[in-house]
């Protein structure tokens, strides 16, 4: 698809689109699932390929899955994932809060005891999403990878964490690091 050193939104969306066949929707024996979007030079998923993952994978059945990964691909309809044990999201730069939300909320990470959660130089729009929260009621372990960036806005954590409740967590791990010229953020983070 395309020439050499092309690359673009419809040939992502393509290659993606061409994964969902109907010997493709059922996957019963898959244990471990990582999608991962970005192009070149680019931290923000295009438009067309978030449609496509919030359609695909809301057909797939993957009732054996127990580890997903997701880099800039974030579903916002549910996906009914009943054996899922760990999530790893890994979000870039330009990060849509409400869409996150919107994947805690779908009842997808139900039974997730691991959450791992990456914010590389992520930087959020101005948005109120709410005081409503979704207790992860598996939940036992969190951790927090963030990497701070000057344009990185403060309340991006707090705004994070008011997302839901996890009334049984055990273990808590927040790894800040920063980019250069960035300490006054991490100031305003703590706060």
């Amino acid at each position: 698809i395309g020439g050499p050193g092309t690359c673009s939104e419809e040939n992502g969306s393509a290659l993606f689109e061409a994964l969902n066949s109907e010997a493709t929707k059922s996957f019963d024996s898959l244990k471990k699932l990582s999608i991962a979007y970005q192009l070149p030079g680019e931290d923000d998923p295009l438009p067309k390929f978030q449609l496509k993952i919030d359609r695909i994978l809301s057909m797939w059945e993957m009732p054996s899955l127990e580890s997903l990964e997701l880099t800039n691909a974030l579903p916002s309809r549910p996906i009914l994932l009943p054996a899922l044990k760990s999530c790893r999201i890994i979000l870039g730069k330009f990060t849509d809060l409400r869409r996150l939300r919107g994947f805690f909320h779908s009842h997808s990470l139900m039974f997730v005891e691991s959450l791992v959660v990456v914010f590389r130089r992520t930087q959020t729009m101005d948005v109120k999403l709410g005081t409503g929260q979704r207790t992860l009621f598996s939940l036992k372990s969190l951790k927090l990878q963030i990497e701070i960036d000057p344009g990185m806005d403060p309340d991006m954590l707090k705004q994070f964490m008011g997302m839901f409740d996890a009334p049984i967590l055990e273990s808590l791990k927040i790894d800040l690091s920063c980019r250069q010229h960035a300490y006054e953020n991490i100031v305003s983070l703590m706060k």
